[in-house]
């Protein structure tokens, strides 16, 4: 009624809309996708390939992961000299990857964030305004398509240092 004082939010919204803030936040740390994930659906190449250089990523940030054991401890155990050669020649190739897996790890926050608000039974309507607003699934999909070329590459290159890079697809 009017003269009524306003009644609270409910702080569950409250809470969703915390979530969302943090959502463009996090997104602004990344380039503008140009296009959406529906023009275009994206692929792993290589399936978990990508993984071994996370690994090698990780053995410095992360020393316990494990997918140091998994990926970078099992490709180093079966071709110690052929991996070196790999990783000598192809300094370049590596760090471009890194750099598109800092966007990845990022990307990833950003799922994590948006997977809260999902659980929010009343965030609904928020949760699909920001999945357009900042282009969520864009996001994603430009990842991949810069990540993509650059495994596809690296398997190449590791083919021909004599490594099958198929042993680590995952």
């Amino acid at each position: 009624m009017i003269g009524d004082p306003p009644q609270p939010k409910d702080p569950e919204i409250i809470a969703a809309e915390t979530i969302c803030q943090e959502l463009r936040d996090i997104a602004k740390k990344l380039p503008k996708p140009e296009r959406t994930q529906n023009e275009e659906k994206h692929t792993q190449f290589g399936n978990n390939f990508y993984l071994l250089f996370l690994a090698i990523k990780y053995e410095k940030s992360k020393p316990g992961a494990i997918i140091i054991e998994v990926y970078l401890k099992r490709i180093e155990k079966k071709y110690p000299e052929k991996w070196k050669k790999f990783l000598e020649d192809n300094t370049d190739l590596v760090a471009q990857i890194q750099e598109a897996l800092k966007q990845y790890e990022i990307s990833g926050e950003l799922m994590r964030h948006y997977v809260m608000l999902l659980k929010n039974p009343k965030a609904q309507k928020l949760s699909d305004q920001i999945y357009e607003e900042i282009n969520l699934g864009g996001i994603d999909s430009e990842i991949w398509n810069k990540l993509n070329p650059l495994l596809k590459q690296a398997s190449e290159a590791m083919t021909l240092c004599g490594i099958k890079p198929e042993d680590f697809y995952g």
